[in-house]
């Protein structure tokens, strides 16, 4: 039993530590639209992928992201004025705010604020940790379910010699389907060999068998005619008066 609960804690540290090496290279991507009446739209997504790079601003809209204390691990302010610049400037019902945010497995919510008040929160579900590939789970957010090479939605397109199912062009893929190539190519040569080998071993046994039953035959014919002419009646002499 204490050996089960050793395995069991090593096992989680390494999925722990898989996921931070992992999570490291992804992205989280937080699509917001915001409107001047106050409702917010959201949605997030994590990818792999290159981070924003930005400037922070003064303004009393925030986005924020915090791990499950609630502590902040990213944060930013957005100065909305609902102006297009046009000329002249005009009004707008709404602003778009796109982000690529570098990922962390601890991040647990986001939120968006005005004035220091939450509008909008949502907890992040990219990993349930049930040893399956669903939800929004893929190979940046829940290593411990997802695997690069399954249909996660997201394509890792780098030489780790793991073909992404998700990627139009794959380097790994194009080395798999090399190899696969190459071992059919020499399974078709050897199946060829094996295949002459059985013809020519067939043929010759053929002749062989061919030439046993022609002896065979030809016994036979000898026997019949030694038997037909044992059964032949012998001529006597016929003695003359």
């Amino acid at each position: 039993m204490k050996n089960r609960i050793i395995m069991a804690v090593g096992l989680f540290i390494a999925l722990v530590l898989i996921s931070s090496l992992v999570s490291a290279e992804g992205i989280i991507e937080i699509n917001l639209l915001v409107f001047s009446s106050g409702a917010v739209a959201m949605d997030y997504r994590v990818n792999d992928g290159q981070a924003g790079i930005y400037s922070n601003e003064s303004g009393s809209y925030m986005l924020g992201i915090n791990d499950a204390s609630g502590a902040p691990l990213w944060k930013r302010n957005y100065d909305l004025n609902f102006f297009k610049l046009s000329d002249p400037p005009r009004k707008t019902e709404y602003e778009i705010i796109t982000e690529k945010i570098p990922y962390d497995s601890r991040m647990y919510e986001i939120a968006f604020y005005k004035d220091n008040e939450i509008i909008l929160q949502k907890y992040l579900d990219v990993c349930d940790y049930n040893l399956r590939c669903d939800k929004k789970e893929n190979a940046v957010s829940c290593p411990s379910d997802c695997s690069i090479a399954d249909y996660d939605g997201i394509c890792i397109a780098k030489e780790d010699d793991i073909c992404d199912p998700d990627c139009i062009s794959d380097i790994d893929c194009a080395k798999q389907e090399k190899k696969q190539k190459e071992a059919f190519a020499f399974t078709s040569i050897g199946l060829s060999v094996l295949i002459v080998a059985l013809l020519v071993f067939v043929h010759r046994k053929r002749k062989r068998i061919l030439h046993l039953i022609g002896k065979a035959k030809a016994e036979y014919e000898r026997l019949v005619s030694k038997l037909k002419d044992m059964g032949k009646p012998v001529k006597k002499n016929v003695r003359r008066r």
